[in-house]
């Protein structure tokens, strides 16, 4: 029998979804179109997935107090939930099929038979994840395209280390501001529209580089890029977020960020072939017809988020020490800033992307390129499409490790190895040793590229999530900035190797203060 269960069991996420009947006329139309956890979850009023929310979840379900769940007690537990939203038909298809996901041959059902069901019900990755996954993995198959070729666009225009550094900056600069009214568009318009829009910006501005003749015109390119990716960022990481739990956010987040390693590791090998082959023109409206085809895929193919009118009276009877009640926007921002976790978090994120953006993305493509290690355009396509299958292989095992050994716990070590590996790499002078680095660095990375997301995603809730979630980016925005522009202009007055070096012991000794905050504040 529990083999036959097993099978029922594994039946696809859609199979479990409610369908109203065509003769029940439904109060809240868009609740059968909700996922079937999304309404366990929302009908037992679960957000932190606790041990104790969740045996409170049995003591409010089970009426006579005898320990077991009847299956009558939960059809009045959905119908008193509903406050009359749901239709008689829609209580009963409803409370069958929890019923048949628990215990499909018992009339009652014991409390550790309900803590353990929900609990893996909430672990379960929703299947929406499978379709931002494989636009994460074109995206960054575009984006690994012009990997190689910016260096060589760069040395052809003759743009010095500083003045790439400031393109680099444009970017960054653009996200930043973009960040917040890309939160509030996200809010007010949904998740999908952001993500189509910025997918289509992020296409014409790439298309536009291939037409550059100045760095001025670089500049302006890829400011919009930066405007195009706040919005597709603010869609995306909102969109997993709603469609996951605390116990499996950071799975749900790692196969997209999976896929974009994958992308990213596949096209810069392609870029330099296409460089050579089609120039700076063809390359770059290659890359730019890739992002308008994937906005109008999204726009046809990619599932809306559905809010009921359950979801909504159930986010607002929560209970939570950052929920917010009609709060104005900088009122929002005060209370999460004065979360030090959340917080020290953001400065965390602040400080990856500043060394990220100044040894990676700045001086690494110069460094390779330049008189040092003198590789070809294919040559550093290779060695970035290297960093990206680490990134393919160790995202995964990140998820795992953020969910099982905590996000705080895995965070603050990846930090200090980033550090180390950083300032170690500009010591060796064989490119192999080097690349060894880098990789070690990459591979702490994926720690931080899902870790921040998660832990801010657990630590708010879903009135104030976007905020927080945009302040998050618009740290890492502003670590960019000031990173792309610090790291140039101490390689132009000493050296790359020097700035790379200093990125390093600056991350270290950021990595030693937030890991002596966070040991004073009990989070996950």
């Amino acid at each position: 029998k529990k083999s036959d269960e097993g099978k029922k069991l594994r039946v696809s996420p859609a199979a479990r979804e409610l369908t109203a009947s065509s003769e029940c006329a439904a109060s809240d139309s868009k609740w059968a179109d909700t996922p079937f956890s999304k309404q366990v979850f929302t009908v037992l009023g679960l957000s932190e997935f606790s041990k104790e929310e969740l045996e409170d979840a049995f003591r409010r379900a089970d009426l006579d107090n005898n320990d077991l769940l009847e299956k009558e007690e939960f059809r009045s537990l959905v119908k008193n939930a509903s406050n009359g939203k749901l239709s008689k038909c829609e209580v009963d298809n409803f409370t069958e099929s929890f019923w048949k996901y628990h215990a499909p041959e018992v009339e009652a059902i014991t409390k550790s038979q309900f803590l353990s069901r929900t609990e893996a019900l909430a672990k379960e990755l929703d299947p929406r994840v499978n379709a931002l996954s494989l636009t994460f993995l074109l995206a960054g198959t575009s984006i690994g395209l012009i990997i190689p070729v910016m260096p060589q666009l760069a040395q052809s225009l003759a743009i010095t280390s500083s003045q790439y550094g400031t393109i680099i900056g444009s970017f960054a600069f653009a996200k930043m501001i973009g960040n917040i009214p890309a939160a509030t568009f996200v809010d007010k318009y949904g998740r999908k529209s952001s993500i189509v829009i910025g997918l289509g910006t992020i296409g014409v501005s790439m298309g536009a580089v291939g037409l550059a003749d100045s760095y001025e015109w670089i500049m302006l390119c890829r400011f919009l890029s930066g405007l195009g990716v706040a919005s597709f960022s603010a869609g995306a990481i909102q969109y997993l977020s709603d469609i996951s739990t605390p116990l499996n956010r950071a799975k749900t987040i790692a196969p997209p960020m999976t896929a974009f390693s994958l992308g990213t590791a596949l096209g810069p090998a392609a870029g330099g072939i296409l460089l050579d082959y089609t120039g700076f023109v063809g390359t770059f409206a290659l890359v730019g017809t890739g992002f308008i085809a994937l906005a109008g895929a999204n726009y046809i193919f990619l599932p809306k988020i559905v809010t009921t009118a359950l979801e909504t009276d159930r986010a607002g009877t929560g209970t939570s020490d950052l929920k917010e009640k009609d709060k104005g926007l900088l009122q929002t921002w005060k209370g999460l800033l004065l979360d030090r976790g959340i917080s020290n978090m953001i400065l965390v994120n602040g400080g990856y992307w500043f060394v990220l953006s100044g040894s990676q993305m700045t001086l690494l493509p110069l460094l390779l390129s330049g008189e040092k290690f003198g590789l070809s355009a294919s040559a550093v396509g290779s060695i970035f499409m290297g960093m990206s299958m680490v990134g393919v292989v160790c995202t995964p095992i990140a998820g795992r490790l953020l969910d099982s050994v905590g996000r705080v716990r895995t965070i603050v070590p990846a930090c200090m190895v980033i550090g180390s590996a950083m300032m170690s790499a500009p010591m060796v002078d064989d490119i192999y040793s080097f690349v060894a680095l880098v990789c070690t660095w990459t591979a702490a990375g994926t720690l931080l590229g899902a870790g921040p997301t998660t832990y801010i995603s657990d630590m708010t809730t879903s009135k104030n999530r976007a905020q927080a979630l945009a302040l998050l980016r618009t740290a890492g925005d502003i670590g960019m900035l000031l990173g792309a522009l610090g790291a140039g202009t101490v390689a132009d007055m000493f050296s790359q190797e020097q700035a790379i070096q200093a990125n390093g012991i600056a991350f270290l000794a950021l990595s030693g203060f937030a890991a002596i905050r966070f040991a004073t504040i009990v989070k996950k």
